[in-house]
Parts: C-alpha cells; sequence; structure tokens
C-alpha cells in the first residue's frame, strides 16, 4: 500500500436523501459514469437525479441510493484526482469502495445490499429494534455499563471515534439504555433505522447471504482498500469474500480506519458523505489532518499522482 497521497472517504445509509447526484451532474465525469451504469442499473439515474424524498421513507431504498451514490463519487474522484493512496468506506460505503476497487462489477454489490435487506426484512419486523448514539464513554465503558444494567441484547454497532459510539439491541432495551445514560454519557439519543447492523444480532442475515456470495467469482483489488472493521489493508480476494459477511455482524470502526490512514501516512482525504459526517468523525481522531468536501471535485483540473 503505498504512502502519501490522498484517501477516498465513502460514507452510508445515514446520508441518504433526495436530489444527491444533482451535485455531481455538472461533472463530465459523472455523466458517463451514468451512460455506463444505466443498461446494467436502469434506476440509477431515477434514483440520483429525479426520485423524490418520499421514495426514501421506506426502510431499506436509501441503502441502494447511497452504493450508486458513492460509486459515481469515486469514478469521478479517481479521474479527477488519479490512484489514491487508501479507498475507506463506512458500511455502506465500503462496498462502492470494494466495486471501485475493481473485485466486482457495481451490480454484485448493489444485489449484496437486495439481498441483505430482503433477509433483514423477515429477520427483523419494523420498530422491533432499534439504534442509538452514546458520547462520552469508550467502548469498554459503555459495555461495562450495559452489563451492569442487565441490558443484555445491546450491543456496539460502529466505532465513530473513541467516546462516539452507536449500540443497537431491541427496542425497548435501546431506550432503558438512553434513559439510564442520561447523566453518565455526555449524550444519548435514539437514531432513526430498526435494522441492527453491524452487531451480533446480523449473525442469522450474514449466514443466510454467505452461500450466495461464495459463488461470486472476485478478483484482487486494484486499488489499495481499508478494512472497515479493523482499518488494514485488504490484500486478497479471498480476504475481501470472508469481510464482507463479517462487516455486517461486527461494528464498522471509524476510529481504527483512521488509524489505518495516519500507518499510510496519507496526505489529505476527500470526503464524499452528503453532510460530511465522515470529516468531522475522522477529524475527531486526527485533529490536525486536512479532509476536503465532494464540492472539492469541482475544481480539480485533472488527474494527478
Amino acid at each position: 500500500m503505498s504512502r502519501g497521497g490522498y484517501a477516498l472517504l465513502l460514507g452510508g445509509q445515514m446520508g441518504a436523501a433526495a436530489g444527491l447526484g444533482k451535485r455531481l451532474a455538472p461533472l463530465a465525469e459523472f455523466r458517463l459514469w451514468l451512460e455506463g451504469v444505466s443498461p446494467r442499473v436502469p434506476e440509477a439515474g431515477h434514483l440520483l437525479l429525479e426520485a423524490p424524498p418520499e421514495t426514501f421513507a421506506d426502510r431499506f431504498t436509501g441503502s441502494r441510493l447511497m452504493v450508486l451514490y458513492d460509486h459515481a463519487c469515486a469514478v469521478a474522484a479517481l479521474a479527477r484526482l488519479g490512484t489514491p493512496a487508501a479507498l475507506a468506506g463506512y458500511s455502506l460505503g465500503f462496498y462502492a469502495a470494494a466495486a471501485a476497487a475493481g473485485c466486482a462489477p457495481l451490480e454484485v454489490f448493489l444485489e449484496w445490499v437486495d439481498r441483505v435487506n430482503a433477509e433483514s426484512a423477515r429477520t427483523f419486523p419494523p420498530r422491533t429494534f432499534s439504534l442509538a448514539v452514546s458520547v462520552g464513554l469508550d467502548r469498554e465503558a459503555l459495555e461495562g455499563r450495559f452489563a451492569a444494567w442487565g441490558l443484555r441484547g445491546l450491543a456496539v454497532a460502529n466505532v465513530n471515534n473513541r467516546s462516539q459510539l452507536v449500540f443497537t439491541g431491541p427496542a425497548e432495551e435501546v431506550r432503558e439504555g438512553i434513559e439510564r445514560l442520561e447523566g453518565v454519557a455526555l449524550d444519548a439519543r435514539a437514531i432513526p433505522m430498526d435494522v441492527p447492523i453491524h452487531s451480533r444480532h446480523m449473525e442469522p442475515v450474514a449466514a443466510a447471504v454467505t452461500p450466495w456470495w461464495n459463488r461470486i467469482p472476485l478478483l484482487e483489488p486494484r486499488l489499495p482498500l481499508l478494512s472497515p472493521v479493523d482499518g488494514l489493508p485488504v490484500r486478497s480476494a479471498e480476504e475481501l469474500r470472508r469481510l464482507l459477511p463479517l462487516s455486517l455482524a461486527r461494528p464498522t470502526d471509524w476510529a481504527a480506519v483512521v488509524e489505518g490512514l495516519r500507518r499510510i501516512e496519507v496526505e489529505w482525504a476527500l470526503d464524499v458523505s452528503p453532510d460530511g459526517a465522515l470529516a468531522r468523525m475522522t477529524r475527531w481522531s486526527w485533529r490536525d489532518f486536512s479532509v476536503k468536501p465532494v464540492s472539492a471535485l469541482s475544481g480539480s483540473a485533472g488527474p494527478r499522482g
């Protein structure tokens, strides 16, 4: 994995919103991407450019949108900025990163998302599970509190930084966890999602979709790719084959990803998340690191590096 250069950061479902593709529409690279993708993914243009907000009120539609958006951003960034020192994706962003790295066609990762969503819909009826974010406690302290309170269904789902953690579990336990954390954590509040993604509760879903995934031909990553689980390089097709199901049932650890970026001494990063969430999360762990927004693509003159 090369040192120096830039890192490309791709975001997850919480950024899903109508009209995401409109910010990319002026870019010739995006229009070429859409022209190439549309015969294989006919709804791509509609989801990115035309779909009204109510389209994304469904529990799962936003996930397909975000993989398309992240992949379009990645293709535009590669064309304008050249080869990155690292590709890193938060949750759904990792699927787009793996597609951009050439491990499998984009359509494979969209089908993976569809299969995960279908299995999740069967496994988790609406509003039976929920998610929340806690600020101010590290993972050991948070899990220790849950154990002491007898909230055995709660599990850490994402490590945004060492003291901002997403947790999930049965809806009643999440509500109790939020209440008990008042006065203990700096903040604790619900997140509007009800599938316990990236936690042990997803193990049945991972088991159900893995047989299909294991039949998919994969290629070695052509671009440097960081694991969302531990921030280490994904060096082979077989590592990716093991990692994708694992990433459903293990927390996305963005703090570990940032440490991975430090290890390879990247000079700056481009954050394509629509609301700049990855830039904020990254700077919490690496305060003086330069992270530019997706709008920086519009000012890029062409490939470099």
